[in-house]
């Protein structure tokens, strides 16, 4: 329990010593591995016969999504049977290289966006979101995905459904951090155009984010 409520107060001290550029370089790393990940799903398409979203990424696709939830284990075995061992090999190799750095890149944004838009009270409280996400998408479901792939199993059985369950908690906390987000962007917009009497009557507020009121 103590391990656990150091967490968010050890972050905050890592978000609060971040600067621009490195925010920069970070959001550079999500462009690249965007375009990484859609070269991969092309490249499924294109040599291995696959013309959906991979199992990772199901979700994010309404089509597949609904496919992957009627039946994860089906879904999960028709994609590796389809794309055979050397289709699975570069699945494996992927979800252990690029797809294991993609989580601490999209969650250390996430978490940053968060906690410059609100107060420490409230960036305490939802930086569970992006931190959760990233953590179930490492531990969970593309360790899940890659041993599967690398043992090349095409039965996956009951660990499909731990790798949905994973999946639909990481959109679940990105989602979530992104409309909490634009709601932080919003609040912030706001209060810049306030006039400064409205701003002491509302200075208090423990939903607004840092700087965002003098």
């Amino acid at each position: 329990m103590c391990c656990l409520r150091s967490v968010i107060p050890c972050l905050m001290r890592q978000l609060e010593r971040l600067s621009t550029v490195q925010v920069s370089i970070l959001v550079g790393l999500l462009l690249l591995g965007g375009y990484g990940f859609q070269r991969r799903t092309e490249e499924f398409s294109t040599h291995y016969g696959w013309d959906h979203q991979t199992p990772d990424s199901a979700l994010g696709k309404a089509a597949d999504a609904l496919t992957y939830l009627n039946n994860p284990p089906g879904y999960l075995a028709d994609f590796l049977t389809t794309i055979g061992e050397s289709g699975r090999r570069l699945y494996a190799w992927s979800e252990v290289t690029m797809d294991l750095a993609f989580p601490i890149v999209y969650g250390t944004l996430l978490a940053v966006w968060l906690y410059r838009r609100y107060s420490p009270q409230w960036s305490a409280r939802l930086l569970w979101l992006p931190l959760t996400a990233a953590v179930v998408d490492i531990l969970f479901e593309n360790s899940i995905t890659a041993y599967l792939a690398f043992t090349n199993q095409t039965d996956p059985s009951q660990l499909a459904y731990v790798a949905i369950t994973a999946s639909a908690i990481k959109f679940s906390g990105i989602i979530a951090s992104i409309l909490l987000g634009l709601v932080g962007e919003w609040n912030t917009h706001l209060r810049k155009n306030v006039s400064p009497s409205q701003r002491n009557d509302i200075k208090d507020d423990p939903s607004q984010g840092q700087g965002t009121v003098s």
